[in-house]
């Protein structure tokens, strides 16, 4: 487990879906045995870097086959665009992703922004870890393009912007989140975002935006 990072932070209801939290538990346990299973030996090596054992640090931050460069680069876009400091990913920063401490100058905390850098950079890394699997899994180490890893990082943000507005909705009672959480989570990222009512969480057909 990373020093200092606390595994009930993997808990926070903020992560969203189960499928992310238990993404995260995994990984900080070192639970992926990702090239320590003898039957699978071959797949301890990176098929698409040459000499490099196939780490869950080497998959999500370091390999050159489509995923993980390209989904940091939307992940950089909308963090950047809400002037969050962007630091080059590692498996240090993604696990510790859960805590992070933002200030204004005033120091006091900008929970918005806390709340977005969390969402982003957890969900970028289940959709790196997710697409690895299925490609050597189910497509015999075929490479995904640019654009499908980039549309399933797309779809996967949306999702989560979708479930931020339905649970503001009252009938969810005490597990409700403050539309004015959401709101500030997702200031400034939102498609045409100046059109959009003034209660968008109520909108249908709200998407995050991006420069790429």
């Amino acid at each position: 487990m990373v020093d200092g990072v606390k595994a009930s932070a993997v808990l926070h209801l903020q992560l969203g879906s189960r499928s992310t939290r238990y993404f995260l538990w995994m990984a900080m346990h070192d639970a992926y045995r990702v090239h320590f299973q003898p039957e699978y030996h071959e797949r301890a090596y990176c098929k698409h870097c040459p000499g490099e054992v196939e780490s869950l640090e080497h998959i999500l931050t370091k390999c050159t086959s489509p995923g993980q460069k390209e989904v940091w680069q939307l992940a950089k876009s909308v963090l950047e665009n809400r002037l969050i400091p962007w630091r080059e990913p590692s498996l240090a920063t993604i696990l510790s992703s859960p805590m992070p401490v933002f200030k204004d100058w005033n120091d006091k905390r900008e929970t918005g922004k806390e709340r977005r850098y969390r969402i982003v950079i957890t969900s970028s890394a289940q959709v790196i870890w997710n697409a690895r699997c299925e490609r050597i899994i189910e497509h015999a180490n075929a490479e995904f393009t640019t654009d499908q890893i980039q549309n399933r990082w797309r779809k996967k943000i949306n999702r989560r912007l979708e479930l931020d507005c339905l649970m503001t909705r009252k009938r969810f009672g005490k597990k409700a989140i403050p539309k004015k959480h959401v709101v500030m989570t997702w200031k400034g990222s939102l498609q045409d975002e100046y059109v959009l009512p003034k209660d968008w969480t109520e909108a249908s057909g709200v998407l995050v935006g991006t420069a790429l």
